[in-house]
Formats: C-alpha cells, sequence, structure tokens
C-alpha cells in the first residue's frame, strides 16, 4: 500500500511541475477566455451564467474559485488563473488513473500506463489552458474507481462517492457522462474481476444501478437548476437547440466516412502508429486473457469513437475521453513483454516504450 502510494505520489508531483514548466508557453484559447468570462462574471455579480452547449456549470464555479484564489497570491490574470486549473487537475487525473489500471490489470501496467497518458500529447496540451475536459475526465475516472472499489469492498460510502464524482463530470461536461454512462452500468451490473465480488444476485446490483443513477441525476439537476429557472430556460435551451442543430450529423454517407478517417488520424496523431497498431492488437489479447476487462474498455471507447464519427466539430481534444482506454490497452500487451523471463521480450517492450514518448513529445 505504502509503495502504491509512493508511486502516485510521485507521479502527480512530476506532472504537476511538468504543467507548470509548460503552462506560460502556450498561446490563449478561445475557449479558456470564454470560460474565463463567465467565471469572472458568477464572482463579480453572484450569478451562474452558462457556456454555450450544456452550461458547464460545475467548470464555470471551479473556474471562478481558482481565479479567486489567484487574486489571493496577486496573479491578476484570470485567463491564467484558469489554465491552472487545468494544469491542477490534468496532474491529479494521472494518479488517479494509475489506481485504476492498477485495480484493472497489474502495477507494471499501471505505470506505464499513467507515464503515457501524462505524456499523451493531447492530455498533455489540454491541460495547459483553462477548458473543461481534464476536469471532467478526472471525476470520470475517479467515479470508475470508487466504483471497483466498491465491487470489492461492499462499503456504501463508496458506492454514494462515486455516483456523487460521476455527477460532477455531467456538471462539468454533460455529454462525455452520457458518453460514460455505458460503462458505468457495466461495471456495476456485469464486470466482476475478483472472486469475492460474484456474490451480489443480480437483482441487487440493478438496485444499486438504481441507487447510483439517482444520486448522479439529482446531483446533475442541482447544478443545471440556474438554467432551468424563468430568468434564463427559454434562452438556455433555445441556445442548446442551436448547439446541438449545427453539431450533429445524422445520417450522411460521405460526412461519416470522412470523419471516420479523421478520428482514425486524430487517435494516430495521439498514440503514434505504432502505440494504434499496439492498442488494436491488445484488443485480441485482452479478449483471451481478461474478457471482463475487454469489454469493459470496449464499451469505453465505442460510444464516443461512434459519436465523434457524426459530430460536425470534431477536435483532438474530444478524444481526451477515450485515450486513456487506448492506452491502458497498449500498456497492458508491453507490460506483458516486460514481465516475461527472456530478455529479449523485456528489451524489445522497453524499447518501444521509450519509441513512444518522444513521438509524443514531437507531436506536442
Amino acid at each position: 500500500m505504502r509503495q502504491h502510494a509512493f508511486i502516485s505520489l510521485t507521479l502527480f508531483i512530476l506532472s504537476l511541475l511538468l504543467r507548470i514548466f509548460l503552462v506560460n508557453k502556450g498561446a490563449y484559447n478561445a475557449d479558456c477566455i470564454n470560460l474565463a468570462t463567465q467565471a469572472e462574471k458568477l464572482l463579480y455579480e453572484g450569478k451562474l451564467h452558462y457556456i454555450i452547449g450544456f452550461g458547464f456549470p460545475l467548470a464555470i464555479i471551479i473556474a471562478s474559485f481558482f481565479i479567486l484564489v489567484s487574486s489571493w497570491v496577486h496573479l491578476t490574470d484570470p485567463i491564467m488563473a484558469v489554465n491552472y486549473m487545468s494544469v491542477v487537475f490534468g496532474a491529479l487525473c494521472i494518479p488517479v488513473f494509475y489506481y485504476l489500471s492498477l485495480s484493472l490489470a497489474n502495477k507494471t501496467t499501471a505505470i506505464t500506463s499513467a507515464l503515457l497518458l501524462s505524456l499523451c500529447p493531447i492530455f498533455l496540451g489540454n491541460s495547459l489552458f483553462g477548458m473543461t475536459h481534464t476536469p471532467a475526465l478526472f471525476f470520470q475516472l475517479l467515479a470508475m474507481l470508487l466504483s471497483l472499489t466498491f465491487l470489492k469492498e461492499k462499503k456504501g460510502y463508496q458506492l454514494i462517492l462515486s455516483a456523487l464524482c460521476f455527477g460532477f463530470s455531467g456538471a462539468i461536461r454533460f455529454q462525455d457522462m452520457v458518453l460514460m454512462t455505458p460503462v458505468m452500468c457495466y461495471i456495476l451490473i456485469v464486470y466482476r474481476n475478483a472472486p469475492e465480488s460474484t456474490d451480489s444476485p443480480l437483482g441487487h446490483r440493478i438496485i444499486q444501478l438504481i441507487y447510483f443513477l439517482s444520486i448522479v441525476t439529482g446531483t446533475i439537476f442541482l447544478f443545471h437548476l440556474p438554467y432551468l429557472i424563468d430568468q434564463f430556460r427559454s434562452d438556455y435551451f433555445q441556445q442548446l437547440n442551436f448547439y446541438q442543430e449545427v453539431s450533429l450529423v445524422y445520417f450522411d454517407p460521405v460526412f461519416l466516412k470522412a470523419a471516420f478517417m479523421k478520428n482514425v488520424m486524430y487517435l494516430i496523431q495521439t498514440l503514434s502508429i505504432l502505440g494504434f497498431i499496439i492498442a488494436l492488437f491488445s484488443l485480441a489479447i485482452v479478449y483471451r486473457e481478461k474478457k471482463p476487462l475487454f469489454w469493459l474498455l470496449l464499451i469505453w471507447i465505442a460510444p464516443s469513437f461512434i459519436l465523434f464519427c457524426h459530430l460536425f466539430t470534431i477536435a483532438p481534444r474530444h478524444q481526451i475521453l477515450m485515450i486513456p482506454a487506448f492506452i491502458l490497452l497498449a500498456c497492458y500487451t508491453l507490460s506483458k513483454f516486460l514481465i516475461l523471463k527472456r530478455n529479449l521480450f523485456r528489451v524489445t517492450s522497453l524499447a518501444i516504450f521509450f519509441l513512444i514518448v518522444p513521438v509524443f513529445l514531437y507531436y506536442f
């Protein structure tokens, strides 16, 4: 336990220092400016305004907190303060992902997965600007980890905390939470990775899921409540309908084919061609050795990838939601070679790992 705590703390510190060192080197992002503007309005007017889309209420609240704290240390630039929000949450994702990978796979996979996620170009770059993706991912990963812990230890507060974290992710990025809901349902109903977690009957698991989703729904509703009152409701739903109309493409074969290829190219640029091929190859290995993990990762990836192929406004940062699953797949296979007794396999695995890292840095 102490060893895992030391590893996770080291990963967090290294990831945080890397992001603090790089945060001042990037240009300001339009989404960051928008988030900072709404956060300042919350501080000075006391009213929670929405960002175009689902509103992102908790992201605005967290951003306003960072602006407030930054003012105490004489950091007067609100945009830079919101940038540090992503820096902190981006670094926090790494130890959480370490423990999640440890719960799903093994120690070697956990260490390599956490390192590659920290250096992943899309994730690293996004965690240097004040946007909503890294805080949302943090709460999603934490919700998954707490749910897996609940399956092993059967402590009710773990399920409640998991539901609250998942609700927080929905209050930050509602669309991402919807895409991850099948994963949480699979974990609570189907996924069993330890013998001691098989003693709950199906009916009891369904009740637990209903309880979980009730807390999630209540949490999201409370944060979105300011948008549903008379003063904001009409404008909020009007812009939300417009946002969906201009964002989604339903049945256009030419567009879907082009969007599919664009998403694949984004994944290759993010993971490198070598990492992408290893991740796909790993699906067969994981299916043969750990079918519950295979289905979990497939359910994690598939809904996001399908939606992104219908998204007119697709950008690499949207794929942050499913990048951890691809990294976990690739590192599972690499770790299999690392623990083999033959030095050839170990050297090959390490060579691949250290080849992917500079490619990450090149694309960054």
